[in-house]
């Protein structure tokens, strides 16, 4: 079946407000239009006559009607966020038409003017959506995603593709890390501060909060000492000289290759998608998909609606499309009778998953004769060690302990995360307490975790 062309309709100021009235459609007070301040009534930039006339030469009256009465409803519709070359997101909003399953799609300007483009299905939306963002370049990358870090340790990781961004502030395919990333814990602060108090053109963290709506932690020079031990002992940050102790004002830290090669993946940034959906069961729930295109396509996946923690993950633009096709048709409730979509899935190089990864991405059978795309799964990736720092409470007893202050040591941790001390070659020996199964710090009489008196 051949698809019908899309027609756009732009209203100017004013003038969705007049329609509402002119066809006595009230609007839900939890209406996002509301909020967008799209209903405000404007003095008539355009003769009442002239409207009317380029609206009847664009669609009859009573499909007119139909769409103003599903704008103005209760069913909430989903709230689309699109930034071009690193410009604050703008607004769009999707809705399901019935009975005929058609999606309109109203776009908001900064006038608070509107555009209605129609008539859209789930595949057509899916490429207005994803299209711009497929054009990536292909670089090679060690693996598709990065660990787990709480919003504190995102904003940390964003803010060193910023600084990445300062010194190679252009993208270039051939990039070669010709100058060094260097930093102390007080600049990389600075940093961050800058990136929360900043722009979206200037800062990585700016965009990350244009787009999801959701300010990321002030981070303070504490969590900041957290997340330097954090990387130092994954070997994502070193020491340049290392007779210093990380966490010293005067250390100074270089960008190891592996998170080198995630900045530049990062930094290079243009486009941003967001995709919003918040449901009426009087718990706010929000269910969603932000991801943002840079030298390759990433989308930043929160492990639950508290966002505890984020995963940021490398995707192509073959699954763009599957999990926003899936997105559209879970939210807006679609039973449409459209064929399945067809995707070409474009094989990045040298991004391989890790066997362990349970991630899992279902490609679309020919055969299938199903009008449902198959699901994604939206589980995260396999938890990482970075995921393990900020959960020690929940770590099983390790093989050595600090010999300062008794803290226990990741097998690879070159500092302790407590007390900074150097980690010596040959470890510390352990005891563990009988009762609760914790380490004990040698020479302790009783188990700092439940009292039990050491034997």
């Amino acid at each position: 079946m051949e698809q019908a062309s899309i027609n756009r309709i732009w209203l100017q100021p004013g003038e969705l407000a007049f329609l509402m009235e002119h066809y006595g459609i009230v609007v839900e007070k939890n209406n996002p239009l509301r909020k967008q301040s799209l209903l405000n009534r404007w003095p008539e930039q355009r003769h009442v006559s002239n409207l009317m006339e380029v609206l009847r030469s664009k669609l009859p009256v009573d499909q007119l009607e139909t769409y103003l009465r599903t704008m103005a409803g209760a069913k909430l519709p989903i709230h689309i966020k699109q930034g071009y070359h690193r410009k604050p997101v703008s607004s769009s909003f999707a809705y399901e038409v019935t009975p005929e399953s058609e999606i309109l799609l109203l776009k908001t300007r900064p006038d608070t003017g509107v555009e209605l483009i129609f008539p859209f299905y789930l595949q057509t939306l899916t490429d207005e959506l994803c299209n711009p963002m497929e054009h990536i370049s292909n670089l090679s990358f060690p693996q598709d995603y990065l660990p787990p870090l709480a919003p504190s340790g995102f904003a940390a990781l964003l803010a060193l593709a910023d600084l990445f961004n300062e010194i190679y502030p252009y993208p270039d395919p051939n990039w070669r890390p010709n100058r060094p990333l260097n930093l102390t814990l007080n600049s990389w602060h600075e940093r961050i501060l800058k990136g929360v108090n900043g722009t979206t053109h200037e800062s990585l963290i700016a965009a990350y909060v244009s787009l999801t709506g959701k300010p990321l932690p002030q981070v303070t020079l504490k969590e900041l000492e957290f997340w330097l031990l954090a990387f130092v002992n994954e070997f994502y940050l070193g020491l340049e000289n290392e007779n210093q102790y990380p966490g010293e004002v005067e250390s100074v830290y270089f960008v190891a290759k592996d998170l080198l090669v995630a900045l530049r993946c990062l930094a290079w940034w243009d486009l941003t998608l967001g995709l919003e959906s918040v449901s009426t069961d009087g718990h706010d729930a929000m269910k969603s998909i932000y991801c943002l295109q840079s030298s390759v396509l990433w989308q930043f996946i929160p492990t639950n609606l508290e966002e505890k923690l984020i995963v940021p993950q490398m995707i192509s633009g073959w699954v763009l499309k599957q999990r926003v096709f899936e997105f559209i048709s879970n939210m807006l409730g679609s039973k449409k009778s459209e064929k399945p979509v067809s995707f070409v899935k474009a094989e990045r190089p040298g991004a391989s998953r890790p066997k362990d990864s349970k991630v899992t991405v279902q490609a679309q059978s020919r055969a299938r004769k199903s009008p449902t795309p198959p699901v994604i799964s939206p589980a995260p990736p396999p938890v990482a060690p970075v995921q393990q720092l900020i959960h020690p409470s929940s770590r099983q007893s390790s093989t050595s302990v600090c010999s300062s202050c008794g803290a226990s040591l990741s097998p690879t941790a070159r500092f302790c995360k407590v007390c900074g001390t150097k980690v010596e070659a040959t470890p510390v020996p352990v005891n563990i307490c009988k009762q609760c199964g914790q380490p004990i710090r040698p020479g302790a009489a009783f188990c700092k975790n439940c009292g039990m008196k050491v034997s």
